[in-house]
């Protein structure tokens, strides 16, 4: 029987994530203060320039990819992602699912 490379994706995915992953505190909505779930997730710190009319400015940008086999449900307004590098808590906005199907893909907005 014929193998293909994306036969092997969810193993892939699983290694990759657990040697090369950013170190995340998850808390899913409906959890209560203090449960949050050690994990891994692919974080990206990126920015990019916004325009305002006739002016514009450099913004910066933080995504994360969580791994659908850690976080089932979509994620929503509710939950909590720390990065523990940061030391910082964000809100997921904007969820949407990869090409892959397997990674939530959410941008993150600081919790103040």
């Amino acid at each position: 029987m014929p193998v293909s490379l994306s036969d092997f994706d969810s193993m892939l995915d699983a290694v990759t994530l657990e040697r090369l992953g950013d170190p995340i505190l998850y808390t899913p909505s409906g959890a209560g203060v203090g449960s949050p779930i050690p994990m891994k997730a692919f974080v990206d710190h990126s920015e990019g320039v916004e325009s305002f009319g006739a002016t514009g400015a450099i913004v910066g940008e933080r995504t994360v990819e969580l791994h659908k086999t850690l976080v089932p449900a979509r994620p929503d307004a509710q939950c909590v992602v720390r990065l523990v590098d940061l030391g910082q808590d964000f809100t997921p906005i904007d969820p949407r699912s990869d090409e892959s199907g397997n990674w939530w893909v959410c941008k993150l907005k600081l919790k103040r």
